[in-house]
């Protein structure tokens, strides 16, 4: 079985201005943060 890398081009088929930094802009789920990045904005002066 041989494996099929992908090329530079087919990684950035779809890509557009609008969708190059969708990862930036997504909400990260509560499970997925440490728990500083969870308490983050929490404490009040």
């Amino acid at each position: 079985m041989t494996i099929k890398r992908m090329t530079e081009q087919e990684l950035f088929h779809d890509l557009d201005p609008h969708t190059a930094h969708a990862d930036e802009l997504a909400k990260s789920l509560p499970e997925e943060l440490t728990p500083l990045e969870r308490l983050k904005g929490s404490v009040k002066c």
